[in-house]
C-alpha cells in the first residue's frame, strides 16, 4: 500500500503542478491576453468609425467639388455669351449717344430697348439698370431741351442731370467686362517661370 501511496502522492504533486502552472497561467497571462484582445477590438471599432467618417467626409468633398465644377462650367459658358452682349450694349450706347442731337435718335433708342428686352439679362446688374434709365432718359432728352431752349440759364441741371443718366453706361460697361490685371507678384511668377 506504501507504493500505492507514493504513486498517488506523485500523480497528485503533477496534478497540483499542473493546476498551479494553469492558475498562474490564467492569472498572469489570461487578464493581460484578455485585455489587449479588448484593445485591439475597440481600436478596430474605433478604426472602423474613422473610416466611415472620412469616407463621408471624402464623399460630401466630392459632391461639393462637382456643385462647383458644374457652376464654373456654367459661368465659363456664359461667359462668352456676356461678353458679346456687353459688347453690343456698348455699341448701341454709343450709336444712341452719337444720335442724341440728331434725327436718328428715336431709331436709336427703340434699338436700345429691343436689345436690352432680348440681352438684359446677361448684363451685369448695374450696366443693365444705367442702360435702361439712359435710353430712357434719351428718349425725353430732345424734348427736354426744346422746352428749355432760348430760356437763359433756366432748367440746366435737369438737362445736365438727363445727359449725365445717358452718358453713365459707357464706364460702367467698361468696368463690367475689364479684366482683373496681374499683381506684382504674379508678373514676377510668370517672368520667373519664362526665364
Amino acid at each position: 500500500m506504501a507504493g500505492v501511496r507514493r504513486l498517488m502522492t506523485t500523480e497528485h504533486i503533477l496534478y497540483l503542478s499542473v493546476a498551479f502552472l494553469l492558475g498562474l497561467l490564467l492569472r498572469e497571462f489570461l487578464p493581460s491576453y484578455i485585455r489587449e484582445k479588448g484593445k485591439n477590438l475597440a481600436t478596430k471599432e474605433d478604426i472602423e468609425a474613422i473610416t466611415r467618417s472620412v469616407e463621408a467626409v471624402k464623399n460630401d468633398y466630392s459632391v461639393l467639388q462637382e456643385e462647383i465644377r458644374n457652376r464654373n462650367q456654367l459661368r465659363l459658358a456664359a461667359l462668352d455669351k456676356r461678353l458679346e452682349v456687353h459688347q453690343n450694349a456698348f455699341t448701341l450706347w454709343r450709336k444712341m449717344h452719337n444720335a442724341l442731337h440728331g434725327e436718328t435718335l428715336m431709331d436709336a433708342v427703340v434699338e436700345c430697348q429691343d436689345f436690352w428686352t432680348t440681352s438684359c439679362l446677361y448684363l451685369e446688374p448695374r450696366v443693365r439698370e444705367a442702360f435702361s434709365v439712359a435710353f430712357h432718359s434719351a428718349a425725353n432728352h430732345k424734348s427736354l431741351l426744346d422746352l428749355y431752349r432760348g430760356r437763359q440759364g433756366e432748367g440746366s441741371e435737369l438737362i445736365e442731370a438727363s445727359y449725365a443718366r445717358i452718358i453713365a453706361p459707357g464706364d460702367l460697361i467698361a468696368q463690367a467686362v475689364e479684366l482683373p490685371s496681374f499683381s506684382d507678384e504674379e508678373i514676377e511668377q510668370l517672368v520667373s517661370d519664362g526665364a
